[in-house]
C-alpha cells in the first residue's frame, strides 16, 4: 500500500499489477513475480520473480527441471529495470555447496524448487548508519528452502554476509534501527501445531556476533504456529506486528511480549 491510497500487488506466480485508489488500473507487468513487493529507496519496488528451467541449464552442475530465481527491479511506472539470478550469486560467491546441502543422487536434485526467493528489502539510507559493515541499498533476501537469510550488493552481486539458522523456512527479514536483522522464523516441522520445534518465533540476529534472541514466541501465552507465509513489522511505538497467516489472525506485542490486540 502506497501513501497516496493506490496498492502494487502480485497474483502469485502469474504477474504484478498497480491499482490506484478508486481500483483504476495503472499498470501491470506479464512475469512469474511471487511473494513480497517491497519499496526500493527511489520510488520503484523489488520483487523476486523466476522461470521453470525445463531444458538447457545455465549451470553445468544442475539438471532441469528446477526453479531460476531472480531478484527483480521494477521502476515505479511497472518497468523491469534489472534482473540478478539467485543462482549466479550462490556461484559466484562459492556457495553452491548450500544449494547440494539436502542431498542428491548424480547431479539430480531433491527438490527442484532450489532457493524459494520470499523477500527482498533494500537498506534504505537512514537505516545505513547503523550497519557500518554494510551500504545503502544492499539487500536482504531471504531463501527459504535454504533456511538461509543474506546481505548482497546488488551492483557487484558480493554476498556481504549470510547465516543459516537458527530459522527454519523463514520469512520477511528486516533490517532494524538497533543494528540487528529480525527474521520471521517459520519452523515448519511438519506438524499441524509445531509442537516438535515449539512453533513460530520472531528471532532478532545481530550480523556482527551472531548472536540470536527471540523478541516474540518463547514467552507466556506468546505460543503461535505458521508454518508457512507470515510478515513482521517493528512499529514507531517499539510495538511488533504480527501476520499469524495460517491461523488467520494479526497480532501486535508490545516490547513486554503482551499483546495489545488481536
Amino acid at each position: 500500500a502506497l501513501p497516496d491510497g493506490s496498492i502494487v500487488f502480485n497474483f502469485e506466480g502469474l504477474g504484478s499489477a498497480k491499482l490506484d485508489r478508486c481500483g483504476a488500473i495503472q499498470w501491470t507487468l506479464a512475469r512469474r513475480s511471487h511473494h513480497s513487493i517491497e519499496p526500493s529507496q527511489d520510488g520503484g519496488f523489488w520483487i523476486p520473480d523466476g522461470t521453470l528451467v525445463k531444458t538447457g541449464s545455465p549451470f553445468r552442475a544442475l539438471t532441469p527441471p528446477f526453479f531460476h530465481e531472480k531478484i527483480m527491479k521494477v521502476s515505479a511506472d511497472g518497468k523491469v529495470l534489472r534482473e540478478i539470478s539467485v543462482l549466479d550469486i550462490l556461484f559466484k560467491n562459492h556457495m553452491e555447496a548450500h544449494i547440494f546441502s539436502n542431498g542428491m543422487h548424480g547431479i539430480k536434485l531433491a527438490s527442484n524448487d532450489l532457493t524459494h526467493l520470499n523477500d527482498i528489502e533494500e537498506l534504505d539510507s537512514g537505516m545505513a548508519s547503523a550497519f557500518p559493515q554494510f551500504s545503502a541499498g544492499d539487500l536482504l533476501l531471504s531463501l527459504r528452502n535454504l533456511n538461509m537469510v543474506m546481505v548482497v550488493d546488488p551492483r557487484t552481486e558480493k554476498v556481504k554476509w549470510h547465516q543459516v539458522g537458527p530459522w527454519i523456512k523463514q520469512h520477511d527479514p528486516d533490517f532494524l534501527a538497533n543494528g540487528k536483522i529480525a527474521v520471521l522464523a517459520n519452523n515448519d516441522d511438519g506438524t499441524p501445531t509445531g509442537t516438535i520445534l515449539g512453533g513460530s518465533k520472531i528471532v532478532e540476529t545481530n550480523p556482527v556476533t551472531g548472536e540470536n534472541a527471540v523478541r516474540y514466541g518463547d514467552g507466556p501465552n506468546q505460543n503461535w504456529y505458521s508454518f508457512r507465509r507470515g510478515k513482521v513489522q517493528y512499529l514507531p511505538n517499539g510495538n511488533v506486528l504480527i501476520a499469524d497467516s495460517e491461523s488467520g489472525r494479526v497480532v501486535e506485542a508490545d516490547a513486554a511480549g503482551e499483546i495489545v490486540w488481536e
